[in-house]
């Protein structure tokens, strides 16, 4: 049972009496009854379900109570509420929401558990289970711990790791056990202290009964004068007997005591287990009783309270505000200090990022500078590269030699013309290819290739192929023997130097083949080749460009031109492949 215990030394000048304020709800609390809860925290993981263990003992049914569970550390903490048979969480906190509830069918044996869903690491924390019935209420406190799902994984290598370091802890837990001594020492010799003054101080105790006739026209004072109650609702009776008096407290929910004092000490005790809002001491007889009033020796009272879950000492209320607007004012310039604390470690980080950034962009700054003289002598050298290509050619078609298509050599699919100019595919054997055949083993069979009828073994020689309209094709020299049968690569291993297209690539047909990047599609390719140098060269003459080069081959035969359409899975257009002649 908690009592409230009050100790006066009055002056011979002064008379007092007892005052026992009273705020919301009434004093007298029944100690037949009494709410339990577990002596040890109650641990759980995240995750997991949960009950808080809370329950009246003995055990009396709780149906008609009310039940409300809330958090201790959080402001508009309310859990869980049980009111009027049935539950209400219009203001649960919202991450609560849905995970709680009391079982209905064991209040009727006062167990008032709360069931806890789904436990998140934030559920951590002291809870209050608060039980309130017409003329009764108590409450105690649960203390939850939840780990993380992750703390059983590891736990093993926790003690392995703690095993190897057991002599240290071994320390540190001496010197922690030394220094929580003394600080549990400090609070003991408070007791005691206080246990002794309280003492003392009973020698100074008085009988003090309530004065009815003072009493707020809402609290009911008991016939021996040592209990008052709120009532919500006035008596007709009450109201009555009012009209007329002038020393009932009209405003404030208050009555005071019949004894006064005006010398020596006195000491009396008041029981507030459970109350919600309170406050006791002492007041002058002359002191206002009417309206609205602070609570203070200013108005000729004092007292000490309970409000908003917060212990008051009522002191001058001018001097109390001004303290404590003084204290917000030097907790705001605080705050400010630290802000523009920050604020200035912010700018000097920006400044620092600015200054980074403009390094970062002279260097940036002097690459592009770098860059652009690259690209502009790349440029000229291009420039350079076009203008002697553009010299070049006409250079080159001095060794322009006069091309014709050997037909024998070529793929029975192949058609090509009278004056050995053009090719094309056919897509069908002729009868006169069919009857050409017999006995003959020169002819490409996969490849649609075909070779020039001229052989050069020395010196140079050009010529030009029009490509235009053309899907796929290959042209550029081959050697004498080479492989006519199955399928065959077309690169200098296999005795061909060649270039060409499939479906819009270029390949120059090295081993492995080179991917070429061209900026237009040429029409017209130039082919040229040293023999002495060992080189094989091509060019896009109508762009005047550059494209590709054999270098340091060695050609140990003779050399025929070679075109080819592919093979006969490419898709290719009818256009066809024309060796051109106007050189000059």
């Amino acid at each position: 049972m908690f009592f409230f215990s009050f100790s006066v030394t009055c002056r011979s000048e002064m008379k007092f009496i007892c005052v026992i304020l009273l705020i919301i709800t009434g004093i007298t609390l029944s100690d037949e009854y009494e709410v339990i809860g577990p002596s040890a925290p109650v641990m759980t993981v995240s995750g997991e379900d949960v009950i808080l263990p809370c329950s009246i003992k003995p055990n009396i049914s709780a149906v008609n109570m009310r039940v409300e569970w809330f958090r201790l550390d959080l402001k508009g903490s309310i859990v869980h509420l049980y009111k009027d048979h049935k539950d209400i969480n219009t203001d649960q906190l919202q991450s609560y929401r849905g995970r709680t509830q009391v079982f209905t069918e064991e209040l009727e044996k006062g167990n008032t558990s709360l069931k806890l869903s789904r436990v998140q690491i934030s559920d951590e924390g002291c809870y209050k289970c608060f039980i309130q019935s017409e003329s009764w209420s108590d409450d105690t406190t649960v203390d939850l711990r939840v780990e993380g799902k992750m703390f059983h994984s590891w736990r093993s290598s926790v003690i392995l790791i703690s095993v190897a370091v057991l002599h240290i802890v071994i320390a540190g837990i001496l010197i922690a056990v030394f220094v929580h001594k003394k600080r549990e020492l400090i609070p003991h010799l408070q007791k005691q202290i206080m246990k002794r003054e309280t003492i003392l101080m009973r020698q100074y105790a008085v009988n003090v009964t309530l004065d009815a006739d003072s009493a707020h026209p809402r609290l009911t004072v008991s016939h021996d004068g040592k209990h008052a109650r709120y009532e919500e609702k006035q008596h007709e009776r009450v109201k009555n007997e009012d009209i007329g008096q002038n020393n009932k407290f009209d405003s404030r929910p208050c009555v005071v005591g019949n004894e006064g004092f005006s010398s020596g000490c006195f000491y009396y005790e008041v029981q507030v287990k459970g109350l919600t809002r309170w406050f006791v001491g002492v007041t002058r007889e002359s002191a206002e009783r009417k309206g609205r009033f602070d609570l203070n020796p200013q108005n000729g009272y004092w007292a000490v309270g309970l409000r908003y879950g917060q212990y008051w000492a009522e002191i001058n209320s001018k001097k109390q505000r001004e303290h404590q607007r003084i204290k917000n004012e030097d907790q705001r310039l605080q705050n400010e200090d630290q802000r523009l604390q920050n604020e200035d470690q912010r700018l000097q980080n920006e400044d620092q990022r600015l200054q980074n950034e403009d390094q970062r962009l002279q260097n940036e700054d002097q690459k592009i500078q770098i860059d652009d003289q690259r690209l502009q002598r790349e440029k000229q050298r291009l420039q350079n590269e076009d203008q002697r290509i553009k010299e070049v050619i006409p250079l080159l078609r001095q060794f322009a030699v006069n091309v014709t298509l050997d037909a024998d050599s070529a793929h029975p699919h192949l058609s090509v013309s009278c004056d050995g100019k053009q090719v094309r595919d056919a897509l069908e054997k002729h009868e006169l290819v069919k009857n050409r055949d017999k006995g003959q083993n020169n002819r490409f069979d996969e490849c649609l290739g075909v070779l020039g009828n001229r052989r050069f073994s020395s010196g140079c020689f050009y010529y030009e192929v029009k490509v235009k309209g053309l899907n796929v094709w290959y042209v550029g020299v081959a050697r004498e023997s080479v492989n006519r049968k199955g399928r065959i690569s077309l690169s200098p291993q296999y005795g061909y130097w060649t270039m060409g297209k499939i479906n819009n690539i270029y390949w120059a047909c090295e081993d492995p083949r080179v991917c070429l990047s061209l900026t237009v599609n040429p029409e017209r390719i130039g082919v040229f080749v040293d023999c002495k140098k060992g080189r094989v060269s091509f060019y896009d003459v109508k762009s005047m460009c550059y494209i590709y080069s054999f270098t340091a081959q060695s050609f140990t035969e003779k050399l025929h031109p070679f075109v080819s359409l592919g093979y006969d899975w490419y898709e290719n257009s009818s256009s066809p492949l024309v060796i051109c002649s106007d050189l000059s």
